[in-house]
C-alpha cells in the first residue's frame, strides 16, 4: 500500500506514565522486576503479555497487574523457542499465574500447541482492525495517565517514536518508524487490552469470544490496505 505521511507523538503524557529514573541497558537482551513483584503479584491479578520475535524483531514479555503497573520486563532476540517458552513458564509461576495473552499470529500461531500448559493462554491475532483497537485503547489508557511504567530507555524510546500513516484509501495504520522496533508497544498494548475488555466481564470466556471474531476477520483482510 502506499502510505502518506501522518506522523509521531501518538501516545500522550508520557512524562506521567514513566516514572522514576532513567533506566538504561548496554545490550539489547534487557530485563526489569519491579522492586516489589512478589508482593504486587501475590496480591494482584496480573496479565503476561507476550510478543514474539520475528527474524529481525525482538520478542517481548510484560507482566501488568490490573490497576496497569507493570510489574516485569524482558526484551531478547535470537533465542531459541523451547528456551523462550520455559521462560514463560517459570515466569508464569513466578508471579503467580497470571492470564497469558500473546501474539498468535506467525511465529505465534506456530507456538501456540506448546504454550505451557500450566498457564491460561490466549492468542491475539494481528489484523488491521485489531491492531488498531489495540493501538487505540492504548492511546486512550495514556491519554487518562492509566499505566505506570518504569523509565525504561528502551520502552520509553519506543513510545516516543511511534507514529501513524494514512494508506491511499484513508486508513490509518500504527507502527514503528521504517527500520525501527516496536515490540515493547505491542507487548504492553495487549495487556493493556486484556485488562481493559476484562474490566467488564464476568469471565475470561467472552475474551476468547471476542479474539476469535479476530482470528476470524483474518481471512477477510481487505489486500488493498495490508501493508
Amino acid at each position: 500500500a502506499m502510505f502518506l505521511d501522518g506522523g509521531g507523538g501518538v501516545f500522550k503524557n508520557l512524562d506521567k506514565i514513566f516514572l522514576g529514573k532513567e533506566i538504561s541497558y548496554q545490550s539489547d537482551t534487557q530485563e526489569w522486576f519491579h522492586p516489589e513483584w512478589r508482593q504486587l503479584s501475590s496480591s494482584n491479578l496480573s496479565v503476561m503479555a507476550i510478543d514474539f520475535a520475528k527474524s529481525v524483531d525482538y520478542t517481548v514479555i510484560s507482566i501488568m497487574t490490573y490497576d496497569r503497573k507493570l510489574l516485569y520486563y524482558a526484551r531478547f532476540n535470537k533465542t531459541d523457542y523451547k528456551i523462550v517458552l520455559e521462560k514463560i513458564k517459570k515466569l508464569g509461576i513466578m508471579f503467580n499465574y497470571p492470564e497469558v495473552i500473546y501474539d498468535g499470529t506467525g511465529v505465534g500461531s506456530g507456538l501456540s500447541d506448546f504454550m505451557p500448559a500450566e498457564l491460561n493462554a490466549h492468542p491475539f491475532i494481528f489484523t488491521n482492525q485489531s491492531k488498531l483497537d489495540l493501538t487505540n485503547k492504548l492511546i486512550i489508557a495514556t491519554e487518562y495517565e492509566k499505566l505506570v511504567m518504569p523509565n525504561i530507555t528502551t520502552l520509553r524510546n519506543e513510545f516516543e517514536i511511534f507514529e501513524f500513516n494514512y494508506t491511499k484509501t484513508g486508513k490509518i495504520i500504527y507502527a514503528a518508524p521504517e527500520g525501527k522496533h516496536d515490540d515493547c508497544v505491542f507487548s504492553v498494548a495487549m495487556a493493556n487490552w486484556f485488562i481493559e475488555e476484562n474490566e467488564g466481564k464476568s469471565d475470561v470466556g467472552e475474551i476468547d469470544d471476542i479474539l476469535r471474531t479476530y482470528k476470524e476477520a483474518q481471512e477477510e483482510i481487505d489486500e488493498d490496505d495490508d501493508p
